[in-house]
Formats: structure tokens, C-alpha cells, sequence
């Protein structure tokens, strides 16, 4: 009898492994798509900020470098920034896995050169 228990045991410690490691690559997974996210709002930020330091539409210079699935609900401003010096900022919304997760989003400015 006493090694039966000691199996049944042994499977109940594995499950328990196997769901801890779940759970830490889902969260290892949506770090990544926090800071892919932010990433990618950096660089349509920069790319916003040369488009409009050249006279350019800013909105759609960061639309562009955009990937769809962020561009349809991204938001870009462009207010005063020190100086006199206007800045663009991008907020994405970050991708999640599981569903009822919302994180938010990420943002990130960039000053235009005039």
C-alpha cells in the first residue's frame, strides 16, 4: 500500500511543476509583449518626430511604422514641449494572452526638431 501512495504522490508533484512552470512562461511571455510593445512605440515616436520636423504629417509617419494589430488603437499626440520645443508621443496598447488581462498601454515621446 505504501507504494502506491507514494506514486499517486509523485504525480500530484508533477502536475503541481508543470502548472508553476506554465504560469511562469506565460509571464515570462507577456513580459515580451510589454517591451515589444514599447519597442515599437519608440520607434514610431522617432519616426513621428523626423516627419514632422520636416513639415510632414506626424500621425501618419507613426501610423506607418506601426504593425496593424497597434495601429488600430494607437494614439498620437503632439503637444509643447520645454523650450518651445514641440514632442510627439505614441501610446500602443499592449497585446495580452490570456483574456480579462488588460495591461494598459506603453507610451513614448520624442521631441521634433524645428
Amino acid at each position: 500500500m505504501g507504494r502506491e501512495r507514494q506514486r499517486g504522490q509523485a504525480g500530484v508533484e508533477t502536475i503541481g511543476v508543470a502548472v508553476a512552470l506554465a504560469l511562469v512562461a506565460l509571464a515570462g511571455w507577456q513580459a515580451i509583449l510589454v517591451a515589444d510593445a514599447w519597442q515599437t512605440a519608440q520607434s514610431a515616436a522617432r519616426s513621428a518626430a523626423r516627419a514632422g520636423s520636416v513639415g510632414a504629417p506626424v500621425e501618419r509617419a507613426a501610423l506607418t511604422v506601426l504593425p496593424g494589430r497597434l495601429a488600430r488603437r494607437a494614439r498620437v499626440t503632439v503637444g509643447g514641449g520645454r523650450a518651445g520645443r514641440a514632442t510627439v508621443r505614441v501610446a500602443v496598447p499592449v497585446p495580452w494572452i490570456l483574456p480579462g488581462s488588460g495591461l494598459g498601454s506603453v507610451d513614448a515621446q520624442a521631441g521634433i526638431a524645428r
